[in-house]
């Protein structure tokens, strides 16, 4: 008899069970248990794995990841403390042998409530949950309470004040979902189920949860009123209700006691951390708040519009609060988004050089901050991606896993970077967890999803998740997503017009397809292969042979005294570049960003002393000859390469 976690396994019998009766398996996790049971405490190879579940039939290891996702969700293993993965070998199982008198097995029972789960979603089409799935809703008596906190009701019907009234509910959902000893629902799933028409049981069965809480926002006249409600859908009863009548500057105050409310209602024990933490982290001005939810419902909409509102709110939230860490990691992921790629209009919102160098700054900054919080190194891991640093990213990744293990966002970024880096396999087992945290999931997950099948040769399973992540996008997907999509359909001999959605994103193709999606060649080479295939080709500046880096003597001759005209890779700017024998700079990137500063010649590089950049004091550059494949207009005989890599011709001034 084995103990995993709370969960105990009958090696003789083959019965996997807990308090509260028998948890299913499938037969070739079963099996796979069996072998990592009969082997505890060492590393059995997955090629061991897949002979012992699956005899002579040929499957891939996707299938034994499958296995070991399942194995963990059952024995609620999220952290992976009791299944350890060991990279490129296979797996260990961390156990403990109990005697045969140390605990009696339970009788044989069926999980009820998880057969009423099944039963309720086929009855009202919630088919997107899994058999096995719905299983881990017969909760053992001993299990954390489970919370789905629903999107708040705008009774004024205001649409203006709909950005306020869903921050209330997303800033609940994040602060509860930060508690070890409370199984909070994600946000993305919380929004998603609350757009159907069920009772609070039908809800709480298809979310898998025991309590509902509902209520609504109204701001008016300077008043807050704020009504809440939290009901136990096993019992059929009212937990706690109550009524808040403050002044609109006494919402954080507001949202502490409804916390504290929740905490005491269902019992949650707090560790000493916890309960420093749980407190809300109250900004100064009330405005600075505002304006930090007004950003992060712009951020969901992925127009060019909402973009620059975005930036507009969080750098205003910050100029009235400095240390506000929310709205710093907010403006630190939209800046590591906004360099990475993530963004598909024509033209970058900002310079690539300057929202690299605002990522490190405000990432870094907000570490300091809140060093408990995954934030800044998710957004530090989206910015390495953007830099092709494919270990440093995922070094961050993992830190933001650690940090908050219940963050779905936390293992969308972690199997991002992972499948980038080639591990797909790994990257897919990820995704399945982020899938337990928030089955719903974000446009970002389920391309995450695609590119891991993909990385694994599982093309039409690859497609589907892409079809599903715009589906899931409000407006359109970003480039990099779309850049996939129409990779697959090129490979698969589809149509790839579904993905394009009017935005006259697929022109800006031809431009970005030398940035790698993926670290591996022969994944860069298929998905070359694909985009060319649906008619999507680079223009040949882009394919450069890169020689040597000018030495200084040749870089000074070359720039000093001279204006240039070029072309910034992935971006559509074309910028012009006047550089006087005595090294002023006049640099226009587009007709409203001109950057005026010093050019110097140090170390063989180009530095350039910026004098009107608060975000970049200097940004040094190596200038090498460009060798495109065949002449156009943008073959251009130069490339500087640094903050951002331009192409340019230098004729004397």
């Amino acid at each position: 008899m084995l103990l995993l976690g709370r969960v105990r396994f009958d090696l003789e019998t083959r019965r996997l069970y807990d308090r509260d009766g028998d948890i299913f398996l499938r037969p070739q996790s079963l099996e796979v248990l069996l072998s990592l049971a009969r082997h505890r405490g060492e590393v059995v190879e997955k090629e061991a794995l897949i002979g012992e579940a699956w005899g002579h039939l040929h499957v891939t290891d996707d299938s034994l990841t499958q296995c070991i996702s399942d194995i963990r969700k059952s024995i609620r293993d999220k952290r992976r403390h009791i299944i350890r993965t060991v990279p490129r070998r296979g797996y260990m199982l961390n156990a403990t042998e109990l005697t045969e008198d140390a605990d009696r097995p339970p009788p044989r029972r069926p999980a009820l409530l998880a057969v009423a789960s099944v039963a309720l979603l086929a009855s009202f089409g919630l088919g997107g949950l899994k058999l096995a799935d719905t299983l881990s809703h017969a909760r053992p008596a001993d299990a954390p309470p489970s919370l789905a906190v629903m999107p708040f009701r705008n009774p004024g019907a205001d649409p203006r004040e709909a950005y306020f009234v869903e921050g209330i509910t997303e800033d609940l959902i994040l602060d509860l979902s930060r508690l070890r000893n409370l199984e909070v629902t994600s946000r993305n799933t919380a929004f998603a189920y609350s757009k159907r028409n069920l009772s609070d049981r039908e809800l709480a069965a298809a979310l898998g949860v025991r309590y509902l809480m509902q209520g609504s926002v109204r701001r008016q006249d300077d008043i807050l009123r704020v009504n809440v409600e939290m009901v136990d859908t096993v019992e059929n009863r009212y937990v706690w209700a109550e009524q808040f009548e403050e002044a609109a500057g006494d919402i954080f105050s507001v949202q502490d006691r409804v916390k504290a409310r929740i905490v005491s209602a269902l019992s949650v024990h707090l560790s000493e951390d916890e309960a420093d933490r749980l407190p809300t982290a109250t900004p100064q001005h009330l405005e600075a708040y505002d304006l930090f939810l007004r950003a992060r419902k712009a951020r969901h909409q992925g127009t060019q519009r909402a973009l620059r509102l975005t930036y507009w709110s969080l750098e205003r939230a910050l100029e009235l609060e400095p240390d506000f860490a929310a709205a710093m990691i907010a403006l630190a992921e939209t800046n590591a988004f906004d360099f990475s790629g993530g963004n598909h209009p024509l033209e970058w919102e900002r310079p690539p050089m300057l929202t690299r160098v605002a990522a490190e700054r405000l990432a870094s900054r907000a570490r300091e901050l809140a060093p408990r919080q995954a934030g800044p190194d998710i957004a530090l891991a989206r910015l390495r991606l953007g830099e092709l640093r494919w270990e440093t990213a995922l070094d961050h990744a993992r830190a933001a896993v650690r940090l908050e293990p219940q963050l779905s966002d936390a293992h969308v970024m972690l199997a991002r970077t992972l499948s980038a880096a080639g591990f797909h396999s790994e990257a897919l087992e990820e995704i399945r967890l982020a899938d337990a945290l928030d089955p719903v999931g974000s446009p970002e997950h389920h391309t995450v999803r695609g590119m891991a099948l993909f990385g694994l040769r599982r093309m039409e399973e690859a497609l589907e998740s892409l079809a599903d992540a715009n589906a899931a996008a409000e407006i359109s997907l970003d480039w990099r997503a779309t850049s996939l999509a129409v990779a697959l359909s090129g490979l698969l001999g589809r149509s790839p017009e579904a993905f394009d959605r009017g935005t006259q994103v697929f022109p800006s193709l031809s431009a970005r397809m030398p940035v790698p999606l993926f670290a591996h060649a022969a994944d860069q080479a298929l998905l070359s292969d694909g985009l060319t295939r649906a008619g999507i080709v680079p223009h040949s500046g882009a394919q450069l042979v890169r020689g040597a880096a000018l030495p200084g003597n040749e870089v000074r001759e070359l720039i000093l005294g001279t204006r240039s005209t070029g072309f910034c890779y992935a971006t559509e700017y074309l910028p012009k570049m006047r550089v006087s024998s005595e090294g002023s700079v006049l640099w226009s990137l587009r007709d409203d960003i001109n950057i005026v500063g010093t050019a110097t010649v140090r170390g063989g590089r180009l530095c350039i002393a910026f004098e009107n950049l608060p975000q970049l004091r200097e940004g040094c550059f190596e200038i090498r000859h460009n060798a495109p494949s065949a002449p156009d207009k943008r073959a251009f005989p130069y490339v500087m390469q640094g903050a951002m890599t331009c192409f340019f011709d230098p004729s004397p001034d």
